[in-house]
């Protein structure tokens, strides 16, 4: 049997990367298994709450991959997620009480 001594501060930090492993592991597993929709401006707009002159901003910056369908202009949500949606760090998700 083997009995190991750690520090509160060592147990937060196995804590902390154990969970932030896990989540990313369950986050990649969930998207392979989402099917990628194809988004119009109006839809970012809508679903994402992003004004138009933003979403512009970022395609002629060249941040924001795009393609045309006949008259239309579509996106990825991959490729819309990537720029607007930000991660969430993973301490917003561990809370330790003493």
């Amino acid at each position: 049997m083997i009995f190991l001594q750690l520090s509160e501060a060592d147990l937060q930090s196995m804590i902390s990367k154990a969970t932030k492993q896990a989540i990313d592991e369950a986050l990649s597993i969930a998207k392979s298994l989402e099917p990628q929709r194809d988004l119009t401006r109006r839809q970012i707009k809508e679903e994402y709450n992003i004004s138009y002159a933003t979403i512009h901003r970022a395609m002629n910056d060249g941040k924001l991959n795009f393609y045309r369908v006949g008259g239309r202009v579509m996106f990825k949500q991959c490729d819309v997620e990537k720029v607007f949606l930000k991660p969430i760090p993973a301490k917003a998700f561990i809370k330790i009480k003493k």
